[in-house]
């Protein structure tokens, strides 16, 4: 568009220059533009609010979580919303298994009461007897017989699973799937809250067999029948099933979804979910706890992390990962 105008000096004038003005959005566009990114940016704000609320309350000090490696995301991702918030509070994670957790926690509060104020374990199922440890029960943890695709099988009986770790099926063919060994993965020894809660109440409180692998891909004991190796955590756990064809192991059930080449089985009929355990239908599942030594202070990090584990503005979090909350559930579940 153009159009003629004058620029009046105070010795001349000069007329008829012609100006081009610019073309671009008009008013009414750049207008409609900044209304459409305020709202979109409410909606993602409401989006984060929604999933990662602000603790109730903030404590300042230092708090080291420790045991149980099957919730270990879940944790960590609990600390980073706690500790966005709440600046003054230095959380740090070092898992290393239900039963080693829980254990160190009592040892450091037999020696160093204020070392043990620090320090909360959490406990795949109760802890052993130990009078001055304290748990809370924080969520119903949903585990999951996993296998590697390979196998192409997507369900099994409680007597298959107990009849292929003792040794007597050892193929999957025999179960109606690929030509292929069964190589059992699973966790180490009597610390893993895992295991512990597999062998309760998927082998019937049988024990599994020995290693018979170091790499869980190949046996390395001529005389052995079965395929068997043993890892220190559930992430290990989880990526050893999903690389290997024909693995077979076991964990917490939000945590395999993270691995594309794992399918979590049914059992008995019944697939692993929330909704499964909730009407009480599958039972491998297990009540995580929270523990510290005696009564947290009153004020202190722990005792607020403690608090915000089952509080609304972490409940989003837990349901995330595939928890359950407690206070969700009745008492009888968590009781």
């Amino acid at each position: 568009m153009h159009e003629k105008v004058s620029f009046a000096f105070p010795d001349r004038k000069i007329v008829g220059l012609e100006v081009t003005r610019p073309r671009g959005p008009g008013r009414r566009t750049l207008m409609f533009g900044a209304l459409s990114l305020v709202l979109v940016g409410a909606l993602v704000a409401l989006f984060v609010v929604d999933v990662l609320q602000p603790p109730d309350n903030c404590s300042s000090g230092q708090l080291q979580i420790i045991g149980s490696t099957a919730v270990e995301p879940t944790i960590r991702e609990l600390r980073s919303a706690y500790a966005t918030e709440c600046t003054s509070a230095d959380i740090t994670i070092a898992a290393n298994g239900s039963r080693s957790g829980t254990r160190q926690l009592n040892e450091t509060g037999a020696k160093d009461a204020a070392a043990a104020e620090k320090l909360i374990a959490m406990s795949d199922g109760r802890a052993e007897a130990a009078p001055d440890l304290q748990g809370k029960a924080v969520a119903i943890v949903v585990f999951a017989v996993v296998v590697n695709r390979s196998a192409d099988v997507a369900a099994l009986s409680s007597a298959q699973l107990r009849a292929i770790y003792a040794g007597r099926v050892t193929n999957w063919k025999q179960l109606g799937g690929r030509d292929l060994p069964i190589r059992m993965v699973s966790r180490v020894g009597p610390d893993s809250g895992s295991r512990r809660t597999f062998r309760d109440k998927v082998l019937g409180g049988d024990q599994e067999l020995g290693i018979s692998s170091d790499d869980c891909r190949t046996k390395d004991d001529p005389v052995a029948r079965h395929q068997r190796c043993e890892v220190g955590t559930t992430e290990e756990l989880l990526a050893r099933v999903n690389d290997i064809e024909g693995a077979i192991g076991y964990a917490e059930l939000g945590s395999s979804r993270k691995f594309p080449a794992i399918t979590a089985l049914a059992v008995d009929g019944v697939v692993p979910e929330a909704a499964k355990v909730a009407d009480s239908s599958y039972k491998f599942w297990e009540v995580e706890y929270a523990y510290t030594y005696k009564s947290p202070a009153a004020g202190s990090l722990q005792a607020a992390f403690l608090t915000y584990l089952t509080s609304p503005p972490a409940k989003p979090v837990l349901e995330r990962d595939g928890l359950v909350p407690c206070p969700d559930l009745p008492s009888s579940f968590c009781g």
